[in-house]
């Protein structure tokens, strides 16, 4: 049976559909078509089995490496997907995500990539956002009240806009279960951005891989959050002035001072950085060094 060499755990809107597609370039690969299969992220998955969990991996060329990337497993304890209430629900009789982890794939590598968790929250906000656009049956409520950052994360914790930002909690208990040398952690801003060839060189050495390969895109941008302009346009005009989805023009009215003036008026930044301060002093103590996100 093929098993996955790696998990790119996340974080959610951090870079992770970059390191994958860096991976899927590398001729010592062989990836799933699908990149996140989400096995050991919610009970409803892992409820489905093993059996299709490797199912994935079944026309794997079995001498290249191989994994999955699915950002719901930078996390802690395995929660229900399809709960009914906007409260966040944990299975209590199963072990943390990374305990099942290990006891299924004891030599699995562990990759994460994390972003200043403020930043990550308002474009996970943004997401959130979007996908209830679609939804027709909340569009009129949004827009009677444009639904505030704050507001959706405290209402509907579900939609984890905060917790995924709180990397020491989460990475705390992958660092408990295993071993340091089985775990690869970059930071957005300090590693990827200013240096993304250094990145790769160390991450396919990690992945034990011919670190001399230069792929094509390595400064490519994948996943593109929408902004308030993009859902605006496309989501809440009559149809016939309605925008084609993510377009150039779209993007440019997303990064105007009127959409930005829009989306600060939304996003409260003093409560994200509340949230999160605490968490980045323990963050740097158990990762061993400084990070240069400022919440000043």
């Amino acid at each position: 049976m093929r098993k996955p060499d790696f998990l790119l755990i996340g974080g959610q809107k951090c870079g992770t559909t970059w390191a994958w597609r860096m991976i899927e370039s590398h001729p010592g690969t062989d990836l799933p078509e699908k990149k996140e299969i989400h096995y050991f992220g919610g009970v409803e998955n892992y409820k489905k089995g093993k059996q299709w969990y490797y199912s994935h991996f079944s026309n794997i060329d079995k001498d290249k490496v191989t994994g999955e990337a699915s950002t719901t497993y930078l996390y802690d304890r395995m929660p229900f997907w399809h709960n009914d209430s906007n409260k966040i629900e944990y299975d209590d009789d199963l072990p943390s995500i990374p305990e099942i982890v290990r006891s299924e794939l004891p030599d699995v590598k562990i990759i994460a990539i994390l972003r200043n968790p403020v930043a990550r929250a308002k474009s996970a906000y943004l997401h959130v956002l979007r996908v209830a656009a679609r939804n027709h049956l909340v569009r009129d409520e949004m827009l009677k009240v444009w639904w505030s950052l704050k507001k959706i994360a405290l209402d509907a914790p579900k939609t984890r806009i905060l917790e995924y930002g709180f990397y020491h909690k989460h990475l705390s208990e992958w660092y408990r279960v295993f071993p340091k040398e089985q775990i690869r952690v970059y930071i957005y801003e300090d590693d990827l951005l200013p240096n993304p060839m250094m990145v790769l060189k160390d991450l396919y050495g990690f992945l034990d891989l011919d670190s001399s390969h230069v792929p094509e895109d390595i400064v490519k941008k994948y996943n593109i959050s929408w902004g308030i302009a993009s859902i605006f346009l496309t989501y809440f005009l009559p149809g016939g002035l309605k925008s084609r989805g993510h377009n150039k023009i779209t993007r440019f009215l997303d990064n105007s001072a009127i959409a930005s003036k829009a989306l600060e008026y939304q996003i409260d930044d003093d409560f994200l950085k509340m949230q999160y301060a605490e968490e980045k002093e323990k963050l740097e103590h158990l990762l061993g060094r400084p990070i240069s996100w400022d919440y000043s």
